[in-house]
């Protein structure tokens, strides 16, 4: 590595802690091209907002631009109007931030950096927590992905949510609102292997989930985003997840091993466990259910 490169790192790491607490006055000098109208702190913290666009170096901007902004590599088919949807911020913010004139042009695999979440918008609305609220109803109430959830409230799922406290929530008149008699259900295949077996009557007694055919040992994921209410033996489903997503849960049986534990919050996608033939099995498989309201639904209805 260069000693140029080197020495631009070295002042990137002097730079954060000012940089750190002045994150708005970055975002407005990307903007805007200039500090003007804006209230400045202590002179050297200007400087060193203004000495991010002197790094001579991309390697140098990129390990600033990493300890300030989230990181996002465009997928395929992804537009910067999406990202800002999910991201809760503004197309331009985007744009600016990562000197994007055209967004159709953007390739697949661009490595992307998020400004923070814009509060100001009018997309999320301050809620008070009250008695019986928990994370996963809270997802379920605002159509949140529970990554969104921890990034809009900093880490809350950390700790149980104490009544009264004040988060943010997308307004429940969005079309992401869930109601309480039709709850909003988007599930992703928990298993890459085709279906065995379907929800329904199987040799005069009823098959209450579906059956996936999968190697022993392949990855089992969260079919959405929950908190793990049991991860254990659980008779004939042998090694057994359930996570609960609000006014709905998913059953994972068969596994050979599970990865999370009881009380772990996990986000759509998370490996969980890997497929395995214990309990009451013919062969490696993955039992996978549904349950809405306390009854188990074909699961095949939901699947995205």
């Amino acid at each position: 590595m260069e000693t140029s490169v080197i020495s631009e790192i070295i002042r990137v790491t002097r730079l954060k802690n000012q940089i750190m607490l002045i994150i708005p006055l970055v975002i407005a000098l990307l903007f805007t091209g200039n500090l003007t109208g804006a209230a400045l702190p202590a002179k050297k913290s200007t400087v060193a907002v203004e000495e991010i666009f002197k790094f001579k170096t991309e390697l140098a901007r990129e390990a600033l631009f990493k300890t300030v902004f989230s990181v996002h590599y465009l997928k395929k088919g992804e537009t910067i109007y999406r990202l800002s949807r999910n991201y809760y911020v503004t197309e331009t913010a985007i744009m600016s931030l990562n000197r994007i004139s055209d967004p159709r042009s953007i390739p697949a695999g661009r490595m992307l950096f998020i400004p923070p979440v814009d509060y100001r918008s009018g997309r999320l609305k301050k809620y008070s927590v009250k008695p019986g609220d928990t994370i996963e109803d809270l997802l379920s109430r605002s159509g949140l992905e529970l990554w969104q959830f921890n990034r809009i409230n900093q880490g809350l799922t950390a700790a149980p949510l104490k009544t009264g406290s004040v988060i943010y929530l997308p307004p429940l008149n969005e079309k992401m609102r869930i109601t309480t008699s039709a709850p909003l259900i988007s599930i992703i295949k928990p298993v890459s292997g085709r279906i065995t077996s379907r929800f329904g009557m199987r040799w005069g007694r009823m098959h209450n989930g579906i059956d996936l055919a999968a190697p022993l040992g392949a990855p089992v994921r969260a079919a959405a985003s929950g908190r793990v209410v049991f991860a254990g033996w659980n008779g004939g489903y042998g090694k057994f997840v359930r996570l609960m997503h609000g006014k709905y849960a998913t059953n994972y049986g068969h596994l050979s091993q599970i990865i999370v534990k009881q009380g772990s919050y996990v986000q759509k996608g998370d490996l969980i466990g890997l497929v395995g033939a214990t309990g009451y099995a013919f062969g490696s498989h993955l039992h996978f259910e549904l349950e809405l309201d306390g009854k188990k639904v074909d699961p095949l209805t939901y699947l995205r």
